[in-house]
């Protein structure tokens, strides 16, 4: 996994240094207008788990009946 990983970070790395290719790649693959293509918020990515935002998921997922029980999170994040 850690070569998936390497390779999601380098891709998000490059995009955030090119950001007119990013908009490019808008144009060309999903067949986007250039003008609203400059218009897009560009988000900023990371490869790191947002322990945060998983333990909000974790809690709605029980709540909601998705889930009997919170996953233990530290498990999965090690």
């Amino acid at each position: 996994m850690s070569d998936v990983a390497d390779a999601m970070e380098d891709t998000l790395t490059y995009a955030g240094a090119h950001p007119d290719e990013v908009r490019t790649t808008l144009t060309e693959f999903l067949d986007m207008d250039a003008a609203l293509a400059e218009k897009v918020a560009l988000e900023t990515f990371t490869t790191e788990p947002n322990r945060g935002a998983l333990e909000t998921l974790a809690d709605l997922a029980v709540q909601d009946g998705l889930l009997e029980e919170k996953p233990d999170l530290d498990a999965l994040l090690d």
